[in-house]
């Protein structure tokens, strides 16, 4: 039984028989009435205005047994701390700055590299990068590859840049295997194939299609930080 039951079942029964026992005394006139008597209606009046207020607490202040329940739970949600979601709890992706490195990784785990060349004048870079490239819908692909992000202007990486004959066809996007090699096909930039830089969806598919030419070891996401 909730406590605004109670407090008004209380109030009731204090007001009922307060005022139900002390009746007559409380409609008699005060003069007509003796010193024991006038005690009596003091004590039925008081009982019955106590039970008067229990009543009117009970009914505008306590809450209802389903008011209670809702804000218990209410309370117990926001105390609780929130789990994250399933995107926030996985590792971070582990992106190398350097190519070697990155390959004598590739040669030894068997997964192949994801190179993103940029520029610091290259704003639609950054955004491939902060909206594709870093979206949680694409990370267990991305965690299967070995991933490069390469300044294209640093001087350790012009020998890899004229290589690919990048130049400013900014961003640009090369699979290698893990033998380092490009692989055939595998090159998106700014002026050739970029449908896959507009969304993670379809840049998801990219991927799909590079794992599906590609033997990738079971147990390669190991690439985290």
């Amino acid at each position: 039984m909730s406590p605004r039951v109670l407090c008004l079942l209380a109030g009731l029964l204090t007001a009922g028989l307060s005022f139900g026992l002390g009746f007559r005394l409380l409609l008699a006139q005060p003069f007509l009435l003796s010193p024991l008597r006038k005690l009596g209606r003091l004590a039925a009046g008081l009982g019955t205005a106590i039970g008067l207020f229990v009543l009117a607490g009970a009914f505008f202040y306590l809450p209802a047994e389903g008011d209670t329940a809702s804000h218990s739970a209410k309370t117990s949600a926001e105390t609780k701390a929130p789990a994250l979601p399933p995107e926030q709890e996985r590792p971070a992706l582990s992106w190398s700055e350097s190519l070697e490195p990155a390959l004598e990784t590739a040669r030894k785990s068997g997964r192949p590299v994801l190179v993103d060349c940029w520029a610091a004048w290259c704003k639609p870079c950054k955004k491939l990068f902060d909206n594709v490239l870093s979206h949680p819908s694409l990370h267990d692909r991305m965690s299967r590859f070995v991933l490069v992000k390469l300044d294209t202007e640093a001087e350790a990486n012009i020998t890899f840049v004229e290589q690919q004959s990048i130049g400013d066809d900014l961003p640009w996007v090369g699979f290698l295997g893990s033998d380092g090699k490009l692989l055939p096909g595998m090159a998106i930039s700014a002026e050739k194939g970029a449908e896959p830089f507009s969304s993670p969806g379809k840049f998801g598919k990219l991927l799909d299609d590079v794992l599906s030419r590609v033997a990738v070891p079971s147990d390669a996401r190991k690439d985290v930080a």
